[in-house]
């Protein structure tokens, strides 16, 4: 079997990995010096300054999350009009109608968290929402807005390491 090394290149400019052996894990660092792992299927996006993976396969929000989590990457973080928008074009670029995003709150009562236990502030509401049925996030199938969910149905998700 053969050896696997990571090999990180730390450039200030987006770096074209695709002359590496295939035997490397490769990690590029984003400008503002996140790691990027484009060996797991993550790919950074210049324009928006996103290491990201959008994932197809559906999970509950749990799942999803921990799914991110494992690696070493949150759930997108939707906190603003431009990352929203972004969101929407990779959902049409992937086939995606649902996707749960970065958004937590303990009961109806209480606003959405970041995973970094701060207030989120950017929503695009569906008509009718928040609901206060739901204590996580993701989007309507048909108008693609922020809707509440209970976080049990299964939606495709975009994982981001930041």
């Amino acid at each position: 079997m053969a050896e696997t090394s990571q090999t990180e290149f730390l450039s200030t400019s987006p770096v074209d990995v695709t002359s590496i052996w295939s035997t490397h894990q490769v990690t590029s660092i984003s400008p503002i010096g996140v790691p990027c792992n484009t060996a797991t299927g993550y790919t950074y996006d210049t324009s928006m300054n996103i290491c990201y993976k959008a994932v197809v396969t559906s999970r509950d929000y749990t799942s999803a999350k921990e799914q991110c989590v494992s690696d070493s990457a949150h759930l997108l973080l939707i906190d603003s009009v431009d990352v929203y928008g972004w969101a929407v074009n990779l959902m049409d670029a992937y086939g995606i109608q649902r996707i749960y995003f970065q958004a937590e709150r303990v009961d109806q009562y209480s606003p959405f968290l970041d995973d970094e236990g701060n207030n989120l502030t950017y929503f695009n509401w569906n008509p009718g929402e928040p609901d206060v049925t739901g204590n996580y996030l993701r989007t309507d199938g048909t108008t693609r807005l922020m809707e509440t969910s209970s976080g049990n149905s299964e939606y495709s998700y975009i994982c981001q390491i930041y």
